[in-house]
């Protein structure tokens, strides 16, 4: 008699729990790119009274007699289906169409990093993207951006510093470009050396995640990308000055600064196509990721693999400026998971008054 009311008991905490999910997900309606839940049961042991028997020659078969002893909470599966998208317009916010997630720093961690779908991004003092609870946007060098050599936080440049050699009719023999933590150059062509220090006034994100700055002189810093091709290191950095002049230096340099003479470049940018271009990640099993608060994840025991690079490439969903994730939380079906889950305590509740009734009538029968 008393596994009936285990039983009962067993169903209203199972749907209490999903009350709870519910409730969860309803407050964070209008959470950036939050992922609504749903909670699963599964049934618990059985007692078997008899297993049953196959027929014979004169008789046909019994099927098993068994009295479940209730119900029991299975998962709570995240959804990660695209929510919508909340256009902003603001260069900072950032959202993901498709598979994958944005990286930042762990601060536990100097070599750790989380994952996130909330791109509601800023630049701090420095020029840093960073997120809303100030931790650092990761970004990446190479299409396979895994080995942790390649990764440094998102900077776009506040101010760069343009040097130029002019000779006395003030003619430019070369130009560097810089940035304050450079050291002006030594004339070498026989002019002298100026400094002009200019400033970000805007930028841009491209799909790959690609970050392109315009400053106030006209300059532009971008980072170009071709997927298609097979070197691994894809990023190309380029410079497109004022007057229209377009260069190109190798990613692969690590000199600190970039020299521009007679339309051909002959040193290293400062600035490295790893601090201007977002890295995205992308794992096998989003579920066996553990979610922390914040809008952040963690790397679970059953993720499987994590690829990082670049956006729009081997899987990775594209990443959109000017827009953020909305949350997937459907309120019609929350209302309606909402009734059934209310239901099911009260049906439950109800098996506990049914059972404790029958046992006071036959407590009152001895």
């Amino acid at each position: 008699m008393s596994q009936g009311l285990f039983s009962a008991v067993s169903g209203i905490r199972a749907n209490q729990t999903r009350l709870n999910v519910i409730a969860n997900n309803l407050a964070n309606l209008n959470t950036v790119a939050f992922k609504s839940s749903d909670a699963n049961f599964r049934t618990t042991y059985f007692n078997t009274l008899n297993f049953g028997a196959g027929p014979t020659t004169n008789t046909g078969g019994i099927n098993p007699l068994q009295v479940g002893t209730g119900t029991a909470l299975s998962e709570i599966k995240q959804n990660f289906a695209q929510g919508g998208s909340l256009f902003s317009g603001r260069p900072t916010d950032l959202s993901i169409n498709g598979e994958g997630f944005f990286t930042i720093q762990d601060p536990a961690n100097a070599n750790g990093y989380m994952l996130t779908r909330a791109g509601n991004f800023s630049l701090d003092g420095n020029g840093n993207l960073v997120t809303a609870n100030g931790e650092q946007v990761l970004g990446t060098a190479t299409v396979d951006g895994n080995d942790p050599n390649t990764v440094k936080a998102v900077q776009v440049p506040t101010t760069l510093v343009i040097y130029k050699e002019r000779d006395a009719a003030n003619n430019v023999l070369q130009t560097w470009i810089g940035d304050s933590s450079t050291s002006a150059p030594s004339p070498t062509m026989g002019g002298t050396v100026g400094a002009e220090a200019v400033g970000l006034t805007s930028f841009s994100v491209g799909q790959d995640g690609g970050i392109t700055a315009i400053y106030s002189n006209g300059d532009r810093l971008t980072v170009r990308t071709d997927p298609t091709s097979t070197n691994q290191n894809l990023r190309e950095f380029s410079v497109i000055l004022s007057d229209g002049s377009t260069f190109a230096p190798s990613s692969s340099g690590t000199t600190g600064i970039l020299n521009i003479m007679n339309n051909t470049v002959t040193s290293e940018p400062v600035i490295y196509p790893e601090e201007m271009q977002l890295r995205i990640a992308k794992v096998t099993n989003t579920l066996g990721l553990v979610q922390i608060g914040q809008n952040n994840y963690q790397l679970g025991p059953n993720v499987g693999t994590v690829t990082m690079g670049i956006g729009s490439f081997a899987g990775r969903g594209s990443v959109a400026a000017g827009a953020l994730e909305s949350s997937n939380v459907d309120i019609a079906a929350e209302f309606t998971n909402m009734i059934l889950a209310q239901r099911g305590v009260e049906a439950a509740g109800k098996v506990v008054s049914t059972q404790s009734d029958v046992l006071r009538t036959i407590i009152n029968l001895l």
